[in-house]
Order: structure tokens, then sequence, then C-alpha cells
């Protein structure tokens, strides 16, 4: 045949395309068709999307992760080493301890006594006396009633009475050669009013 005829037939044939336009050309293609169906897309290789997508696919490695180093609690209420505080300097100043002044035994009753043999008010409190007071008229009879007046001559009377009784008590507990009050001393001391009468009380 002669070459003319060979090229009027067949047509001279094109280069062929590369790979990289041609994939990319596939990949236009798909994307830009309408259609109601899955569209298929294609996803670069190690992308997230795969493991979540297609499960069947096999997973690819992931990447090493860094070793980080974990904080360790060295020990209980201790504070780090850079934050730990500085113990106060102790002052030079000397402070002298003061001695408690001792008195000897009897020193102070006999203070308190004199204290309360200048004072002219009364010993019990107002309150109490006229409770108790009223507590035994109550059982006498309930409709008695006491003015204030009446109850604070009732309770200078018993407290002179009380003191009388206590004068003569220590009495007889210096005569058995003791210095403290018992309850002896006091019995004896009522026997002895019982028994004498207002001739006790006098003094000689």
């Amino acid at each position: 045949m002669p070459p003319e005829l060979h090229n009027s037939a067949t047509p001279p044939s094109s280069p062929p395309i590369p790979y990289s336009t041609s994939r990319r050309r596939q990949q236009s293609k798909v994307c830009k068709t309408p259609s109601r169906g899955p569209v298929a897309v294609l996803l670069p290789q190690g992308s997230p999307l795969l493991e979540t997508t297609n499960p069947q696919l096999p997973r690819l490695p992931s990447p090493p992760i860094k070793a980080t180093k974990t904080a360790v609690r060295t020990g209980k209420g201790k504070a780090p080493q850079g934050r730990a505080k500085k113990a106060p300097k102790k002052s030079n100043i000397i402070v002298r301890k003061t001695k408690k002044r001792r008195f000897r035994p009897g020193t102070k009753a006999l203070r308190e006594i004199k204290k309360l043999q200048k004072e002219v008010k009364l010993a019990i409190p107002k309150r109490a006396f006229s409770r108790v007071v009223r507590e035994v008229a109550f059982s006498i009879s309930p409709s008695l009633q006491f003015q204030s007046i009446a109850l604070e001559a009732l309770q200078e009377a018993a407290e002179a009475f009380l003191i009388s009784v206590l004068e003569n008590a220590n009495l007889c507990a210096i005569h058995a050669r003791r210095v403290t009050l018992q309850k002896k001393d006091v019995d004896l001391v009522r026997e002895l009013t019982k028994r004498m009468g207002t001739w006790a009380n006098c003094s000689l």
C-alpha cells in the first residue's frame, strides 16, 4: 500500500496522557456529576476519615506518640522546692520571765476575810434568798406574799444568825487544836444553844 492511503485511513494516534492529569480529570468528573446516589470521593492516604467511614479497610499505623513526663508527688503536705517558705529569723531579744509571787499559806484567806468584814453589803444574792423564802412559805400557805423590805429584813437576820453560828463553830475548832472547820463543830454549837438558850451567844 502506498503511504498516502495508510495515513488517510488511520488517523495518527494522540500522545499518551500522563497519570496525574488523567487522575485529576476523573476526580473532577465524579464530583461534578449530579446524582441522587452516593458520591465517590477519593481521599488521600492516611486521612482519619477512612477509619470512620469504611471500617472494612485496614487501619493504617498511627504516628508514634511522644512520651511526656508525669508529675510525681514527693511527700505528703510538702511544698515544692521552688516555693518552700523560709523559716522566720529568731530575734535576739531576751525576754525575762517574771516569777509568780507566792504567799504563805493562809495569807489570801485572811485577806478575803478582812475584805468581807469591811463590806456592808449582803453576802447572799437577793433572788436566791427570796426564792428559798417563797418556797418555804408556799409549803405552809400558798396565798402568802412578801414585800421587798420584808425580804431584806429576813435576809439580814438570817445572815447575822449564820455569822454567829460560824463564829462559835470556829472557836470550837480552835479549842480542839484544829484549823479546819468541821460538821461536828457546828453540831456542838447548835447543841449548846439549845441547852443554854440566848446566854450561849453572849460575849463574856
